[in-house]
This record gives structure tokens, C-alpha cells and sequence, in this order.
């Protein structure tokens, strides 16, 4: 992988995220490898992901696409997949939206852009949107994706959680 990542980790709690904020872009190379990684994670052994496709050649799955829109946003509050990424601060991805527009070839190294698309806050809880979108070598728009993501304040939570009683 290529790119710029900061120097020192941001730290940055997704809440404070500015609607237009945008994150650091990276390239990767869509290897056969990493292709077949996210073939066994999911059981899809779809023929396309592995040979020829209508497309003229392998095309990355597309789960493989949305898992990037992690990896964005980590690079930008942490350097890297680092530490407790997908615990601190704790979240709940809500909802996604998934437009595929050209395939990923397997083989081409594609470009990947995020930025905060909103940041609201709705019954008490605060949401954050996050698109990423995914550039083909020449520059086509491969995918735009915008996950919605909730996550807890800043604030630490007091006492502790008692487990409810049979009946209550």
C-alpha cells in the first residue's frame, strides 16, 4: 500500500468529524491473493472473482470494496490498522449504501478517497455518514459507498451494568 498517513495518529473521536472533512486517500493493488482472501472470508467462490468475467478478466469482490471504507477511515484516526480500531470508540455500523458503477479488476491498482459526508445527531445518538469512493487506475469511479456509523460519546460511562433478573 501507498499513500500518506500521518505522522502521529490523530486520535480524533469520530464525532468531531466536519461534514466535507476529508480523509487521507491511499492505492492498493487488488493482488489474486487478496482477491482470494475475501472469497474464503464470505464462501463466495464466484468464477468471475477467480478467471474470465463479462468484464475481460478477474473482478474483485465486492465485499472486498465495502471492507475499504474501514481501512480509510483508520488510516485517518490512526495511522494504520492499529491497536483497538474497531473497539475504541465503541459503534454500530447502522446502514450502507452500495453503488457499484464500473467492476475492480483484479490485477489494477485502484485509488481510495473517503470523506465524513454528515454528522448529526437524532434521538440522543450521534451519527456519522462516511463515503468512500474507489477510483479504477484510469480514473474511472468504481464504487461510492456511504456507511452510516453510531457511536458513543466521548464520555466514559459511569457505574456499573447490572444484568437484569429472570421476569423483569
Amino acid at each position: 500500500m501507498s499513500g500518506t498517513v500521518p505522522n502521529k495518529p490523530l486520535r480524533k473521536h469520530p464525532s468531531k468529524f466536519e461534514p466535507g472533512e476529508e480523509f487521507i486517500p491511499f492505492e492498493l493493488e487488488v493482488t489474486p491473493e487478496l482477491a482470494n482472501y475475501c472469497m474464503m472470508g464470505t464462501n463466495n467462490r464466484n468464477p468471475w472473482f477467480m478467471g474470465e468475467s463479462p468484464f475481460g478478466g478477474a473482478v474483485a469482490p465486492p465485499i472486498m470494496i465495502q471492507a475499504l471504507s474501514a481501512r480509510v477511515r483508520a488510516l485517518y484516526l490512526w495511522g494504520d490498522f492499529v491497536g483497538p480500531v474497531f473497539v475504541e470508540p465503541p459503534g454500530i455500523h447502522c446502514a450502507f449504501d452500495a453503488t457499484y458503477i464500473n467492476p475492480v479488476k483484479v490485477g489494477e491498482k485502484i485509488t481510495v478517497k473517503g470523506k465524513c459526508k454528515d454528522n448529526y445527531e437524532k434521538r440522543g445518538r450521534r451519527y456519522i455518514e462516511i463515503e468512500t469512493t474507489v477510483y479504477g487506475q484510469d480514473g474511472r469511479l468504481c464504487t461510492r459507498y456511504v456507511g452510516t456509523h453510531s457511536f458513543l460519546s466521548e464520555a466514559k460511562p459511569e457505574g456499573k451494568a447490572e444484568a437484569k433478573k429472570e421476569g423483569e
